[in-house]
């Protein structure tokens, strides 16, 4: 589900940001494959994607842990335990709300929910 936080005008000259949420709870080899569609997809999008993972077992934090990419800034939050996706959602609404002048950070003018 991807839903537009601003409206773009055709005369912006800045390219549309994308924010994504994926929580994870174990399936680890599931994670990975989806990882790495949507990083290979993402490709030349100005996104920023948050893994929030919710108390998986080591082997699935393991796979969380390694992933990375040079294309795309990719933050990982590690729950304690299963939190549920209503949580995991509600912290990641006010996560990407919050503009930072120091980092210059902007809120992304999409959301995307996996």
């Amino acid at each position: 589900m991807a839903t537009k936080n601003t409206r773009m005008t055709t005369t912006s000259k800045t390219k549309p940001t994308l924010a994504v949420c994926i929580p994870v709870w174990n399936r680890g080899e599931l994670f990975r494959i989806s990882i790495a569609s949507l990083l290979w997809q993402l490709r030349g999008v100005d996104a920023t994607i948050w893994i929030f993972d919710n108390g998986s077992k080591p082997a699935t934090r393991r796979i969380v842990e390694s992933v990375q990419s040079t294309q795309q800034r990719i933050h990982k939050v590690f729950l304690p335990e299963n939190m549920g996706q209503p949580y995991v959602v509600n912290v990641f609404a006010q996560v990407i709300r919050e503009e930072c002048d120091y980092v210059g950070y902007r809120s992304p003018q999409y959301v995307m929910l996996m």
